[in-house]
């Protein structure tokens, strides 16, 4: 028997199953569509409903407007409040856009004469409110955090004018008695040498006379700090003393008077007096080399760039040096110590007042705002403390936190793409990512803890006198600077800056 091969073999279909089949198939696809059509539809109505919630009518029939999310936490709102408040909505924006969006501001915050007003300045004026109310409750919060109390205790040195009357002009005289002694006030010392009294008030009182000093990290190795010296300030600014404009004319004049108010304190003369203006004179004329770079480039020279230090450091000391050959060194001396009065009359009665008060500004700032103002530098941290604990967002802190370190995650990724630069190089890139120190943001953690912040304020000694209290935070402050010298830089130290 012989068999067909498989290949052939064929099977015919019943043709009443294949139509069978061909119905079967239409219905799944009809079902289907009906189905997909159903969903079309679901996603249109969400989708409408969803373009409805993000869209008001501004008007009744008129077109509609995109509705954005609002936020309704307290700081959105507050801010929203002030950008209002902000507003002079009299105005016509189309006339004059500025005065509609900004005219509030300005009549709120009217500029006082000669004094500055900006937000900056409205900011510090609010903290400064903060600070005063958290110093009335601070002995009660923080009785046992030794750095807190003592700057409560100065504080209240300096707001105790009944002790500060009764000592009148004393302490001020005993103070120049101290540093060398003043021929206007009639106790001038001739054994002191002007390069002592340089020294002794720059490390005691943290004034800069002659010249200034800092300590930096060195320009050309970052890991290590160096001395830096610079141009001190005058009483003045330097272009005050020459300028012949009206409004330097008009500085001038005040800052005379001044000092006219000054001497008479101590019954001088106005002579001396004046020999120390025109030594100021000489001072302000010293290095002009970088205001000739200045006005060549059309840009402010720091002293740090390439040709660093010749335009500013070396032609001032060289100009200073030939200054102080050329000049008598009593009036020298005398100068060195007006520039220690003028920081330290605000420690006098307010009897003094119009000798002792700003020359530039006729306004009397409230004495809580002086007494704050003294604190700023040296007590920078037990402020800070009282601020962020009561007045600080720290839920902001974190997610400013997070930012960055999603920003340090991607950079670091993203490194091996960057085909521009070598293994090497990525890998020092990598290493300074790595470096940035976030945990501190907003504020060193060590305030929070008082044997860390006290740690910080051991070497500051303080009583009820408010003289003595600033002549030891200069010193303090001074010696914080100092200390750093031929060290090597720290990089997690927080930045305190007043």
């Amino acid at each position: 028997m012989e068999f067909e091969d498989s290949s052939e073999v064929m099977f015919k279909e019943n043709p009443r199953s294949k139509i069978n089949r061909i119905k079967i198939g239409l219905a799944l696809v009809l079902v289907f569509c009906f189905l997909l059509l159903i969903v079309c539809v679901v996603l249109a109505v969400l989708y409408s409903q969803e373009l409805n919630k993000s869209y008001i009518d501004a008007t009744p029939g008129s077109q509609k407007v995109k509705k954005y999310e609002i936020c309704e936490e307290e700081q959105c709102l507050l801010l929203g409040l002030e950008m209002v408040r902000n507003m002079n909505k009299s105005v016509d924006p189309c006339e004059d856009f500025h005065a509609y969006a900004c005219g509030g501001w300005k009549s709120r915050h009217p500029l006082k004469y000669t004094m500055r007003q900006t937000t900056m300045d409205v900011m510090r004026d609010k903290n400064a409110h903060f600070i005063k109310t958290a110093l009335k409750w601070a002995d009660l919060i923080y009785s046992k955090n030794d750095a807190v109390m003592k700057m409560v205790r100065v504080y209240d040195s300096c707001m105790n004018t009944t002790a500060i009357d009764v000592l009148g002009l004393q302490p001020l005289k005993d103070l120049i008695e101290e540093y060398g002694g003043w021929s206007i006030s009639q106790n001038y010392n001739p054994d002191v040498t002007v390069a002592q009294r340089i020294g002794r008030a720059a490390r005691g009182l943290n004034i800069d006379s002659l010249f200034g000093l800092d300590v930096q990290p060195n320009p050309f190795d970052s890991d290590m700090n160096v001395l830096m010296l610079k141009e001190s300030a005058l009483g003045l600014n330097k272009r005050d003393y020459l300028d012949l404009d009206d409004n330097s004319e008009k500085k001038r004049k005040e800052y005379k008077n001044y000092m006219k108010a000054v001497s008479q304190m101590f019954n001088a003369s106005y002579a001396k007096m004046e020999a120390i203006y025109d030594f100021e004179v000489k001072l302000a004329k010293g290095p002009v080399l970088k205001e000739v770079l200045d006005v060549l480039f059309d840009r402010q020279f720091t002293g740090n760039e390439p040709i660093f230090p010749m335009p500013k450091n070396i032609v001032f000391f060289k100009e200073i040096s030939l200054l102080y050959s050329k000049t008598n060194h009593a009036l020298i001396a005398d100068y060195i110590m007006w520039q220690i009065v003028r920081q330290y009359v605000g420690a006098l009665p307010d009897q003094y007042r119009p000798a002792t008060g700003d020359f530039l500004i006729n306004t009397v700032i409230p004495r809580w705002q002086q007494c704050i103002r003294v604190m700023f530098k040296p007590f920078d941290m037990p402020l800070g403390l009282l601020y962020v604990s009561v007045n600080f967002n720290e839920y902001a802190r974190f997610k400013i936190i997070e930012m960055i370190e999603n920003a340090r995650t991607s950079f670091i990724q993203k490194l091996p793409t960057q085909t521009w630069m070598d293994k090497e190089t990525q890998e020092k890139a990598k290493e300074k990512a790595l470096a940035i120190a976030i945990g501190e943001i907003g504020y060193p953690a060590y305030i929070k803890d008082p044997a860390k912040l006290k740690a910080q304020y051991d070497s500051l000694k303080v009583t009820d006198s408010l003289m003595d209290n600033m002549k030891a935070a200069n010193h303090f402050l001074r010696m914080r600077t100092l200390k750093k010298f031929e060290r090597p830089v720290d990089k997690k130290e927080s930045v305190q800056k007043a």
